[in-house]
């Protein structure tokens, strides 16, 4: 996710920000996530009239709807959050970059909010189709000539090498199958000495092991210079994290009340991420607007 202050009304508000979301298809957003599965649809009543039929919301669900509504009206009438979608991890580094170089002038006024769970590993995608293609041929060999393969697929002109594929069926007696993956590309080098040089980054590190965390997270602003990692524990990430810059580390923890109240760490991690953007920028949130953080857009 990609957000940089701008002013909205006047005067701009405090923490004044627009969003680029970048996001996997069909994984969570803001304001539809607080109405998953059926929920939104439980809100909602219909009443049939043919033509002239109408769709309202439940009068004990307008409390809950209107504030989330209001919010998703105001922020996409102000021009303030774009959503993109992406499919697989070439698309994500392709959107990532085209995102970076388009607002790289903004300056110290972005903020990279990298929290995209990418894999250390993939399959090529030139590979994919003829495993499952395989797959597919052995599950139903069985039928002989009542099979029909219909492969109107638009293969690319690279392929996987003959020697690599078994000449005979697959025998299970061989053990599993051994697929041979790919490591993912870093990309925060490029991200921060080359795309946007000047933006505040922030990563995250997610670990199982409690003793590798923070010295991990440390590793990586050593490593790629960049302004802080949001270091997480698998087993507690929706309840605790640590944001270790340079300087410091902070740990931001819901109390056991804050978490069965249906609290979420998204508020206070924000939050803070905006305070320390708008300290890197010398800019005091609780008198001037974050708008003022560096230059002005070019226009």
């Amino acid at each position: 996710m990609i957000f940089h202050n701008i002013s909205l009304v006047h005067p701009p508000p405090p923490h004044s920000y627009a969003v680029i979301f970048m996001h996997r298809q069909k994984s969570l957003e803001p304001f539809t996530r607080h109405f998953t599965g059926q929920k939104l649809l439980d809100m909602l009543d219909i009443q049939e009239r043919g033509p002239n039929t109408t769709i309202t919301v439940k009068p004990d669900s307008v409390d809950v709807l209107a504030p989330v509504l209001l919010r998703y009206k105001a922020a996409h009438s102000a021009g303030a959050i774009l959503h993109v979608a992406f499919t697989t991890v070439s698309e994500y580094f392709w959107l990532l970059r085209a995102a970076c170089e388009s607002l790289s002038a903004l300056g110290p006024r972005a903020v990279l909010y990298l929290a995209a769970a990418v894999s250390d590993f993939y399959v090529p995608k030139d590979r994919v189709y003829f495993w499952l293609l395989r797959a597919a041929c052995e599950s139903l060999s069985a039928l002989g000539p009542r099979a029909v393969l219909y492969l109107a697929a638009a293969v690319s002109d690279f392929y996987v090498p003959k020697d690599r594929v078994p000449t005979h069926k697959m025998q299970s007696g061989s053990g599993a199958p051994v697929i041979q993956l790919h490591l993912v590309p870093k990309m925060l080098a490029p991200l921060v000495n080359l795309w946007m040089p000047s933006a505040y980054v922030v990563s995250f590190k997610l670990e199982t092991d409690e003793n590798l965390l923070i010295p991990k997270a440390r590793a990586a602003l050593d490593k790629y210079k960049h302004k802080m990692v949001v270091a997480n524990m698998l087993q507690t990430r929706h309840h605790r994290v640590v944001l270790v810059t340079p300087e410091s580390s902070q740990e931001i923890l819901l109390t056991r009340e804050e978490v069965h109240a249906g609290a979420d760490i998204e508020s206070p991690l924000v939050a803070s991420i905006v305070q320390l953007h708008a300290a890197s920028c010398g800019t005091d949130v609780t008198r001037a607007p974050l708008a003022d953080c560096g230059p002005a857009p070019p226009r």
